[in-house]
């Protein structure tokens, strides 16, 4: 029996009478969104991406590299600045070796790389402006996110190609890792990515990261949230040591073995430590609220395996810029670092540049013979 033509009518009726507030809110709040999106776009610096697309490319060995001959702008919500790397893939102006220079290797992760600062203001850079008259020329191999495993593989390369005199590694907090496990951070879809997805819900939570800025400030703003109400991280922690064993041996390894590498090849190795602005300025609020908390803090913990396996190692040098860097903020110096960023700014990089050439001028390994003389003269008509 079929129903009557009314009752049909009227149930269409209702039916379309119940859309329209679901369909006006979802409408309202699409409009929401999309002006959201455009005030984040207009009024806020883009925390999508930290480099540019293409910045990096893969690589069957150390997951990634820096592209060659890349030329642009590194813009985030801390910093600007201007990127150009060389047909051989790294940061600064073309490299071209000379028979009549020594060549210094630098090597390391975003300290090294100079992550935030301009090129010319990078310890790198200012080494190689500083060096240059005492026969020296500089690459700066630094990569951002690079582990002591890539870095060793970096060096194995740059060996090949241009016999390095000088080793110059930095060594950071966050270098502590497994060397054998596999690398996380790679390129996706040209963009450096901390977690490459494997996933289509990883997938599609980047492809929003990338496209939405709106998102990406709601994920920032969720990470600044956890920053603030967190611990005392691990690398602060007294029993650092005890928790991070495993892989404390496996740095020391892979360091070790690049030690004794550079020894054959008759290469004078130089470390430094880069450290953490919480390790070297006790002014710092986030130290203030853990001590009122009543948790223990060990600014050396990070870095005391360090300096206990180059005493292994007499013949390298090792360039002490926690000291400096603590020695600085007891004297009332100004931040060492990037506003709101963990790395190192301009004065930060001159202060890492001072100490190494400081420690180059006292070792007679390093400068060439009759250099360090040279040196030391220059020095004593300056104070004169």
């Amino acid at each position: 029996m079929r129903p009557p033509t009314g009752g049909l009518r009227t149930l269409a009726a209702r039916m379309r009478m119940s859309w329209k507030p679901l369909l006006l809110l979802l409408t309202s709040c699409s409009l929401a969104i999309l002006l959201l999106e455009a005030l984040c776009r207009l009024t806020l610096p883009s925390s999508r991406f930290w480099f540019p697309q293409g910045t990096y490319v893969s690589d069957p060995i150390v997951k990634y590299r820096l592209a060659t001959n890349f030329n642009g702008e590194v813009r985030t919500p801390f910093f600007h600045y201007h990127l150009r790397t060389s047909s051989q893939g790294f940061r600064g102006q073309e490299f071209e070796p000379r028979r009549d220079k020594r060549v210094v290797a630098v090597f390391g992760d975003s300290f090294a790389f100079g992550q935030g600062v301009e090129e010319a203001d990078s310890f790198a850079g200012i080494l190689a402006k500083d060096l240059v008259a005492f026969d020296y020329t500089v690459i700066n191999a630094g990569v951002y996110g690079y582990e002591t495993a890539q870095e060793y593989h970096t060096y194995v390369r740059v060996t090949s190609q241009y016999r390095p005199y000088i080793v110059l590694l930095q060594v950071c907090w966050n270098d502590v890792v497994d060397q054998l496990e596999p690398i996380r951070r790679g390129v996706y879809k040209g963009y450096l990515n901390a977690n490459p997805p494997t996933t289509r819900w990883g997938e599609l939570k980047n492809t929003l990261l990338l496209s939405s800025e709106l998102v990406d400030q709601v994920y920032l703003l969720t990470y600044r949230f956890k920053a603030a109400t967190l611990s005392v991280p691990d690398f602060l922690s007294p029993v650092y040591e005890q928790t991070k064993a495993r892989e404390i041996e496996s740095t020391e390894k892979i360091l070790a073995a690049w030690i004794r590498e550079a020894a054959v090849r008759k290469q004078q190795f130089v470390v430094f430590y880069a450290p953490h602005e919480w390790q070297v300025n006790p002014s710092r609020p986030e130290l203030r609220r853990w001590q009122a908390r009543g948790e223990r803090i060990d600014r050396d913990a990070a870095h005391r395996w360090l300096v206990r396996l180059l005493k292994r190692h007499p013949a390298v040098v090792y360039v002490d810029v926690v000291e400096a860097f603590r020695e600085h903020y007891r004297n009332g110096g100004a931040s060492l670092y990037i506003a709101g960023d963990e790395h190192t700014n301009a004065e930060g990089h001159r202060l890492i540049a001072k100490a190494v050439e400081d420690a180059l001028r006292r070792s007679r390994f390093v400068l060439p013979p009759g250099r360090v003389r040279e040196i030391e003269r220059s020095d004593r008509a300056g104070v004169d």
